[in-house]
């Protein structure tokens, strides 16, 4: 199973946004990604998040993470939720598929796979709250995997779990359109998390001073939930539905 992959995505993010201004910052960017993912991941993550050293390479786009540790949240027990050594990341744009056609951990081991695309924002069907989270895909491959959601939200977080973009007409079709898919057409249950449609939706106006981040930290500690769920079941979900 892909545990805390918000954690991932940030780490990630912030190695990419330090590619991006190289020709800008050309020192210091090894300590630019540490203050940015032990700030983003901890305030998204909603518990402390600290990295001993980061040594990035740019020539090779890859970096090193070393001594990564996750607190656990108020109420969980143990001193932190992950722990990890070392981390090595290649980025390679022009591999979308690479997880699931070259997987580091055994796709016959994966029990889910949890997707958060763009949940930092509001969409125009929600002006008046951001109390909420689009769920996709959750019933698609195991009925266990929409329920345990549904009692992880239930128990932790409290949004309004929106269902609309997997009725399975809807014309968008946004259940096909993010890296989820990529695991569930393999028969892994997958579940996407997503803020919706804005006006800055795939746009350079989507900019950072437009996120809200009550919002953001909250989603991520629902998909957080949920894997910490999935991962101290004493069985693994079930795959009891085709897909469609």
């Amino acid at each position: 199973m892909k545990i805390l992959k918000m954690l991932a995505i940030l780490i990630v993010l912030a190695i990419a946004t330090a590619i991006g201004v190289a020709y800008y910052t050309a020192s210091k960017l090894d300590g630019y990604v540490k203050r940015s993912i032990e700030n983003y991941a901890t305030q998204s993550l909603g518990t402390k998040v600290t990295v001993g050293e980061v040594n990035l390479s740019l020539r090779q786009t890859q970096a090193t993470i070393r001594d990564l540790e996750v607190a656990n949240p108020p109420g969980f027990e143990g001193a932190h939720a992950f722990k990890a050594g070392t981390i090595e990341i290649v980025l390679n744009p022009k591999e979308s598929k690479l997880d699931s056609e070259n997987p580091l951990f055994p796709l016959a081991n994966t029990i889910a796979d949890i997707n958060i695309d763009m949940v930092g924002r509001r969409d125009t069907l929600h002006p008046g709250t951001n109390n909420y989270i689009y769920v996709i895909g959750s019933d698609r491959l195991s009925s266990e995997l929409h329920t345990i959601n549904e009692e992880a939200n239930a128990k932790y977080t409290k949004l309004e779990l929106d269902y609309k973009y997997n009725d399975r007409k809807d014309p968008e079709r946004i259940y096909y359109r993010s890296d989820h898919y990529n695991f569930a057409k393999k028969g892994i249950p997958a579940i996407f998390f997503f803020n919706g449609i804005h006006a800055d939706y795939h746009l350079p106006s989507d900019s950072p001073d437009k996120i809200e981040y009550d919002a953001l930290a909250k989603r991520a500690q629902l998909a957080f939930a949920l894997a910490w769920e999935l991962a101290n079941r004493p069985e693994r979900i079930k795959v009891d539905r085709d897909g469609k």
